[in-house]
């Protein structure tokens, strides 16, 4: 017998047996569905208000860490990597701290599980130290909305660690953004537009709007977020070859 008519033949009886299925199995096989990414706004709360905080993390695996306390100036900027539920990342804590000695790169690791839940783990003296349990925030998959963020907000801007000053910002239903002039006197203006990602995400950029010579807390470009249940509002930026940037923490007043 030829070995193309013994191919032909193992190959006919191959369909013939895939036909009536296999070897009595009737089941298609199974498959497995890799876990999503990390990607949201994972809420940590604990029993004292200092020790709870916003983990934000982008569908690029960008991720800032926001304490709920608008303690402004332990906001922290890093990167998460996240596959099949676990996730590993390096943060920066103390994201405008002058010093920058003072909080230095932490390494974290965890688990989390679809849109529910996030354990991570850090064994940094001072920042995310210990077990860390969180919930996913729903409000990240809405859609973001100019019209329901337009309002005016009361808060709290990073100046210098770690101080902070209250100011207002005033938002139009566009998106542009009126604030009061820096710290340093430079006037500044800002500009909003819903992140690509179709969330609950907002892209924004603080500039100044004079030539004078901006500290580098007084503006930047990053992201924004709004959550509707609390009127809690987060700005995010930083300045490009800098670790500082403008932070905002405020509650929407109207």
């Amino acid at each position: 017998m030829s070995v193309f008519l013994r191919f032909l033949i193992v190959t006919v009886a191959g369909l013939i047996l895939a036909a009536c299925g296999g070897g009595g199995d009737n089941n298609p096989p199974s498959t497995i569905t890799p876990e999503i990414s990390a990607e949201g706004v994972w809420r940590f709360k604990s029993a004292t208000e200092d020790n709870s905080f916003d983990m934000v993390i982008l569908e690029t695996g960008e991720t800032w860490v926001v304490p709920h306390d608008f303690t402004v100036s332990t906001v922290s900027r890093g990167q998460t990597q996240s596959s099949e539920g676990v996730l590993e990342g390096t943060v920066r804590g103390g994201f405008n701290d002058l010093q920058g000695a003072l909080f230095p790169s932490v390494y974290y690791s965890g688990t989390y599980s679809g849109r529910n839940n996030i354990n991570i783990k850090s064994d940094n003296e001072y920042f995310l130290r210990g077990l860390h349990a969180g919930e996913y925030w729903n409000g990240y998959d809405q859609p973001a909305s100019l019209a329901s963020l337009a309002g005016k907000y009361d808060g709290v801007e990073n100046i210098f660690a770690p101080a902070f000053r209250s100011i207002t910002i005033t938002i139009s239903p566009i998106g542009i953004i009126s604030l009061p002039s820096g710290e340093d006197g430079c006037k500044r203006s800002g500009k909003m537009t819903p992140h690509a990602s179709g969330k609950n995400m907002f892209d924004l950029t603080i500039v100044k709007e004079d030539a004078c010579n901006s500290y580098d807390y007084s503006s930047g470009s990053g992201i924004a977020y709004y959550d509707d249940s609390t009127r809690r509002f987060v700005v995010l930026t930083s300045l490009a070859g800098s670790r500082r940037g403008f932070v905002f923490l405020g509650t929407k007043s109207f």
